[in-house]
């Protein structure tokens, strides 16, 4: 992946959890995938300590989407391991959508911050705008 035109925003938060989650929030090695023919993702490898901010920059066509949607359980990887929050991405699914909330770019909200995209989605989720909002910081 590059650092040029960063072209896609994806907020991904990791919920506070207890003390008993060891390890970094993200742990992601060996990531690929290929739509057909075409390679988006070869071997992508990173770590997001807890507590810490990371962006994944990148340009149109590097793999930014597909690595999100990977680590959310939207889509598996064709190869590799990943693991939010303590969970792994394919086997512990279910937690990793428990223990994290993503808004993606554009939303169906009017405001353009990612906490009145996550507040607009939370019913969706069964989750409360109070209670969204009151997660999300912006």
């Amino acid at each position: 992946m590059t650092l040029r035109q960063p072209s896609m925003l994806a907020v991904m938060s990791i919920l506070p959890t207890t003390d008993e989650v060891q390890g970094p929030a993200i742990h992601a090695r060996g990531l690929e995938k290929a739509y057909k023919e075409l390679r988006v993702l070869r071997g992508v490898d990173f770590e997001v300590a807890r507590g810490s901010v990371f962006a994944l920059l990148g340009s149109n066509g590097a793999g930014k989407t597909t690595v999100v949607r990977i680590l959310s359980t939207l889509l598996r990887a064709d190869a590799g391991t990943a693991r939010v929050n303590g969970f792994d991405v394919v086997t512990q699914a279910a937690g990793v959508r428990g223990s994290i909330s993503l808004t993606g770019q554009f939303g169906r909200s009017t405001g353009s911050s990612a906490g009145g995209r996550t507040s607009s989605w939370s019913p969706d989720c069964g989750m409360s705008r109070t209670l969204a909002r009151s997660r999300t910081t912006c």
